[in-house]
């Protein structure tokens, strides 16, 4: 019966192997020829090898001191009697057969990932995790280069100052519908609601710029003679508004689905947020 062939070992495990220095033999002997002959194989360890060593540098741990222990401490002490003193027991060391140990050498070793690699990489994807909101909203800034941040407060008040003035009106729901979603992706509509009147929509292009994004949807809305700013875009898009200190303005939060929404308003509890609803 012929042998059963050997399943061949990843090229990266190779790699991590030769880099570990636990590459021998025959595999070590054919990587190196390979090293030789291909550009691009010396490029590609140059960079794991790069990228590990920067990782071996941030998860570095100090060394742990040991005690030196001598002969001397594996003694039990002795009392005046030659007897050994009760309150100072010494363990006695564990026997190991040394054929246990010429086993252990004998049998294959399954080799393991090196622990500061492993520890490494969850770093890494952590930093990573934790700077992707900024990089997703700088993306936005970029994206449009005429695009400028502007307060909502300074929005409400360019708004009040301009006179309140919608430049799109819907006139049926599944028109307000229709707009956002073909704006932000996600449909929401506004229920109709006694005291509350939804006058229609702003457009950043027509201002200074926007609290959000080049995308953000400006609803004008009045509430009981009140007049109320409602802001929408894409949860991922999101900066997180709050009125500046001082302000006698107040800003009310809500998601809803993959968007979020906010209400610019003097008064102190949010009237059109609750209204809004993504339609049946």
């Amino acid at each position: 019966m012929s042998p059963i062939p050997h399943e061949p070992q990843p090229f990266d495990e190779i790699l991590e192997r030769f880099i570990d220095g636990t590459l021998a033999g025959d595999e070590l002997a054919s990587f190196e020829r390979r090293l030789e002959n291909e550009p691009e194989l010396r490029a590609q360890l140059e960079l794991q090898s790069r990228i590990d060593e920067s990782l071996r540098r941030m998860c570095s741990i100090e060394p742990i001191p040991m005690p030196i222990i001598t002969p001397a401490d594996l003694v039990q002490p002795l009392d005046e009697d030659g007897l050994a003193e009760p309150n100072n027991p010494s363990p006695a060391p564990i026997p190991f057969p040394l054929s246990a140990m010429q086993d252990a050498g004998d049998q294959h070793q399954t080799r393991q990932p090196a622990p500061w690699r492993r520890w490494g990489i969850l770093a890494a994807a952590a930093a990573l995790l934790l700077t992707f909101a900024g990089l997703y909203r700088g993306y936005w800034d970029a994206r449009v280069p005429d695009f400028r941040l502007m307060e909502p407060v300074a929005m409400y008040d360019r708004l009040v100052r301009t006179g309140w003035v919608p430049a799109v009106v819907c006139r049926t729901e599944p028109e307000f519908a229709a707009l956002v979603k073909e704006k932000l992706g996600t449909a929401l509509v506004a229920t109709a609601t006694p005291g509350i009147e939804v006058l229609g929509w702003g457009y950043q292009d027509d201002y200074d710029g926007s609290p959000i994004s080049p995308g953000t949807m400006m609803l004008l809305t009045r509430v009981e003679g009140v007049d109320v700013l409602v802001l929408m875009d894409k949860t991922s898009r999101d900066r997180r508004l709050k009125p500046p200190t001082g302000s006698s303005l107040k800003i009310f939060r809500r998601e809803i689905g993959p968007l979020v929404t906010y209400e610019v308003t003097p008064l102190d509890q949010p009237k059109v947020l609750p209204t809004l609803r993504q339609p049946e």
